[in-house]
C-alpha cells in the first residue's frame, strides 16, 4: 500500500508539473526575459540622459557672444536686407557707393560654390551689385568681406576702366549660405 501510495503522489505530482507549473514556469522565463530587455532599456536611458545633460552643459558654456558670432557666420535665415546693409557699410567705409544691389535667394548654385547645393539643408543667396572706386579701395572692401563674418564665395568680378583712368567700374557677383530650418522663413 505504501507503494501504490507513492506511486500515486508521483504521478499527481507529475501530472501537476506538466499541466500547471510548466506552463507557468514558461510564462515566468518570458517575464524574466522581458525584465531584462527592460533593464536594458533603463540603462540605455540612463546613458542617454547622461549624454543629454552634458551636452546641454556643453551648450550653456558657449558665451551669448560666441553663440551670436556663430549665427552671423551661418545665419538662420536668408536676411536678404541685413545682407545688403552689411556689404553696403563695409563699402562705405572706403568712399564706394554700391549701385543696383540685387538679392536673389535660392539661386541656381554653380560648382565651384564652398558648401554642396544638393544637400537641402543650407540655401544659398546671390549678391550681385556695381560700384565705381580705385584698385586699393576695391582690395580693401574684398579684403573685409573676406574677413567678416559671415561666409562669402564671390563667384564673380568684372571691372573697366572709366574714362578718368583712375577709377574702376566693378561688378561683383558673391554667393552667401543661411541655415534652414524647419521654422526659417525667407523674407
Amino acid at each position: 500500500m505504501k507503494n501504490s501510495t507513492a506511486f500515486i503522489l508521483l504521478l499527481i505530482s507529475a501530472a501537476t508539473f506538466y499541466t500547471w507549473i510548466m506552463p507557468q514556469y514558461g510564462v515566468v522565463e518570458t517575464m524574466r526575459s522581458e525584465a531584462n530587455q527592460y533593464q536594458t532599456i533603463l540603462a540605455n536611458v540612463s546613458d542617454l540622459t547622461l549624454k543629454r545633460n552634458q551636452l546641454l552643459a556643453q551648450y550653456k558654456a558657449v558665451s551669448p557672444t560666441d553663440t551670436a558670432r556663430l549665427s552671423q557666420v551661418l545665419p538662420d535665415n536668408a536676411a536678404t536686407v541685413d545682407l545688403a546693409r552689411d556689404f553696403d557699410d563695409i563699402a562705405s567705409r572706403y568712399g564706394i557707393s554700391l549701385k543696383n544691389v540685387d538679392v536673389v535667394t535660392d539661386a541656381q548654385s554653380s560648382s565651384d560654390q564652398v558648401i554642396a547645393p544638393s544637400s537641402g539643408q543650407y540655401g544659398t543667396v546671390t549678391v550681385a551689385t556695381s560700384f565705381i572706386s580705385t584698385y586699393a579701395n576695391f582690395r580693401k572692401f574684398l579684403n573685409d568681406i573676406e574677413h567678416s563674418l559671415r561666409l562669402v564665395d564671390t563667384q564673380s568680378v568684372d571691372f573697366t576702366v572709366t574714362p578718368t583712368g583712375n577709377l574702376y567700374s566693378f561688378s561683383l557677383t558673391m554667393n552667401t549660405y543661411w541655415l534652414k530650418t524647419s521654422s526659417s522663413t525667407t523674407p
